[in-house]
């Protein structure tokens, strides 16, 4: 009993410090696959998240865009590596015991081609241990603030935006709960 809650008064100094974080501090990365296509080829590669942002009510994903353009007969056109890129993302399911963060598809330009990013998703449920309790307070805490009373928010954030002080107060404490959970799973 002693020792739960030691694990819980540390899992929660852990947690207070964490969403302290300011909504741009730099996360380390998380890597998370996707595949597009252009007239003549497609691309694979992966997208190494560094933040999310908040900009005009929209949820964003910003990192790195990392590999390969291949042609429709299988030839490599080239390679991308490092790109910033900036994709718009939305949460699609969430709950204590996980959460799932849509990456919605857009349009990048990548090598002088027009590349239609496909929509894809990230899973994140917490870990065994002492990280699991901080990472499953974290996502009960996304949740209780997606299931507001006001009309639960987690349909609208990411992909329209939306204006007024009410999406503001929700994006600013949403964005800085996904920061800190780049700062604990970096692997996403």
């Amino acid at each position: 009993m002693k020792r739960n809650i030691s694990l819980l008064l540390l899992a929660a100094i852990l947690l207070g410090t964490l969403t302290m974080l300011p909504v741009t501090a730099q996360a380390q990365s998380a890597g998370v696959t996707v595949t597009g296509s252009f007239p003549g080829g497609s691309f694979s590669g992966t997208l190494t998240i560094t933040i999310f942002q908040a900009v005009n009510g929209v949820l964003q994903a910003v990192g790195t865009l990392t590999g390969t353009l291949t042609s429709t007969v299988g030839q490599v056109i080239g390679t991308v590596t490092s790109l910033p890129v900036t994709l718009p993302i939305q949460i699609t399911q969430s709950s204590c015991s996980s959460l799932t963060i849509g990456i919605l598809p857009t349009a990048v330009t990548l090598l002088n081609q027009a590349v239609s990013l496909g929509g894809t998703s990230v899973t994140i449920t917490p870990p065994a241990g002492p990280l699991g309790n901080a990472v499953g307070s974290l996502l009960c805490q996304i949740s209780s603030l997606l299931s507001n009373p006001l009309g639960g928010v987690g349909g609208i954030l990411g992909g329209v935006p939306v204006v007024g002080g009410i999406l503001s107060s929700l994006l600013n404490p949403l964005t800085s709960l996904l920061n800190s959970l780049l700062a604990l799973l970096p692997g996403l």
